[in-house]
């Protein structure tokens, strides 16, 4: 997977949701998002999308002795937050610029849920 990103340009954007509503938001957004990516991508040439993904889980603590319940097989305690994380890999800086470009509604839309 590492040698995807040789030279080639990403972006990885997080998005913490404190509570399940605001989780359902996020989903929806990303859903949207999804197809826009299937449809408005480029495939070949200097605009491509080599890869796109976004996955989400829940937000665990990260203090003290919480970290070692990973190394014991067991989970530490959750905040009760989501995280969501969209990973997008394009051939060059120009596809990054031409997606950010060309979605501008959506992220009018993406403002609303910050």
């Amino acid at each position: 997977m590492a040698e995807i990103a040789k030279g080639n340009v990403s972006i990885i954007m997080t998005m913490k949701a404190p509570t399940e509503e605001g989780a359902e938001v996020c989903r929806n957004f990303l859903e949207g998002h999804r197809e826009m990516m299937e449809t408005k991508s480029h495939r070949s040439g200097d605009f491509e999308l080599i890869r796109y993904f976004s996955s989400e889980g829940p937000e665990y603590l990260d203090e003290g002795e919480s970290q070692l319940e990973w190394y014991e097989g067991r989970y530490p305690k959750k905040t009760g937050r989501t995280i969501f994380i969209v990973t997008e890999i394009y051939k060059k800086k120009e596809g990054l610029f031409n997606h950010f470009i060309g979605s501008k509604e959506l992220a009018d839309a993406g403002k609303s849920i910050m």
